[in-house]
């Protein structure tokens, strides 16, 4: 554990994940899913 709260939209992803979040912002989750990602919050 890292101790990041929210993940947020800067940047690139290229790279099909699933990623735990306690929280993501709306940019963030277009991102990951557009790369073929999950985000599920915990």
């Amino acid at each position: 554990k890292l101790g990041y709260g929210k993940l947020l939209g800067q940047g690139e992803i290229s790279t099909p994940m699933a990623i735990r979040v306690p929280s993501a912002s709306a940019r963030a989750v277009e991102k990951v899913e557009a790369a073929g990602g999950e985000i599920r919050y915990e």
